[in-house]
């Protein structure tokens, strides 16, 4: 099994154990798996993805829009993205700015990997 598809797995998992209980539970227990399975991301990054997720599980398009950010955001951090779920050229913008935030302490190959996804999206 694939990283990427262990990382689906649990967030899969993690959707259903945790979807009755209070948002600010949620968004501590998909922090600690984002940083369990996300390792050598900022504290930062992964906190940013965490309020992301939870800024659009409470918008338009609810908890399906959000999923769908979460996991190309997650393939993306695993440099395994192939344009599914695909998302909409204000996802891009959002990836752009919380990965260019952590651009002096990412590693140099991740960053130009999602970067190169940003600018092929219309992210720019």
């Amino acid at each position: 099994m694939r990283p990427s598809d262990r990382l689906l797995s649990e967030l899969d998992e993690w959707a259903g154990r945790t979807a009755r209980e209070p948002e600010a539970r949620r968004f501590e227990s998909l922090r600690t798996l984002l940083g369990r399975s996300l390792r050598g991301l900022p504290d930062d990054l992964l906190s940013g993805i965490a309020e992301r997720w939870s800024v659009l599980s409470r918008g338009s398009g609810g908890s399906a829009r959000a999923r769908a950010w979460l996991d190309a955001v997650c393939l993306l951090a695993l440099m395994d993205y192939d344009d599914d779920p695909p998302l909409e050229r204000e996802d891009w913008a959002e990836i752009r700015e919380l990965f260019s935030a952590e651009a002096e302490t990412l590693d140099m190959d991740l960053l130009s990997y999602v970067l190169e996804r940003v600018l092929d999206h219309g992210g720019f």
